[in-house]
């Protein structure tokens, strides 16, 4: 009897995963499925947040970067004094010269 791969197909065709799923493939697909469900559960977009996964976890596992981690305090900082100093001065000391 010759084999013409249906041993082979039937076997695919009954397991069609695999038995083990990396736990870094399970972790992105359950970060992808909740964006998905926030943004609605719409129709044909799958891709939107798988790629938005992939980002956000890429973005997880990077070292953060110290210049960007300055700026941020800097205009928190600039931000909150500024508002601080619009609170203290007198309303109408910008229109008087």
């Amino acid at each position: 009897m010759e084999n013409d791969g249906m041993e082979h197909n039937d076997a695919v065709q009954r397991n069609p995963r695999p038995q083990s799923v990396p736990p870094e493939y399970e972790r992105l697909r359950f970060l992808a499925y909740q964006l998905w469900q926030a943004r609605g559960c719409p129709f044909g977009s799958p891709d939107v947040d798988w790629f938005q996964a992939e980002n956000q976890i890429r973005t997880d596992q990077e070292p953060p970067n110290p210049d960007t981690t300055i700026i941020t305090v800097a205009k928190t900082i600039g931000s909150v004094l500024g508002s601080v100093a619009s609170l203290l001065s007198p309303v109408g000391h910008c229109l008087s010269s």
